[in-house]
């Protein structure tokens, strides 16, 4: 089994996870914009294909974003959302994924 080879490729898949499943568009082209060579050039193998398949995930959200609006991807019922929306932090926004659990 391939294992992680470092702290910052924990902490770098735990960053990835969050923003898919809050739905956080800002996030998931910031970690590719910022990480995507670093991870190509020395992450274990099973990062790169997590990181790969991340970023086709991400770019159907783009993709979605850009026809339905800014934040039309977003989780609402997440956890982090809902927090971030308390604290007035995040605006609350309709959501292709406000009813999933």
């Amino acid at each position: 089994m391939d294992r992680l080879i470092g702290p910052w490729e924990d902490l770098f898949v735990e960053r990835m996870q969050l923003a898919e499943e809050t739905g956080c568009c800002i996030t998931q082209r910031h970690l590719i914009a910022a990480f995507e060579q670093r991870v190509m050039d020395t992450a274990s193998t099973a990062v790169k294909e997590r990181f790969r398949n991340f970023k086709r995930r991400a770019e159907r959200n783009f993709q979605f974003e850009a026809e339905n609006g800014e934040g039309s991807s977003l989780v609402l019922n997440h956890p982090l959302n809902l927090k971030l929306v308390e604290l007035g932090i995040r605006k609350p926004v309709e959501s292709r994924s406000s009813d999933q659990s």
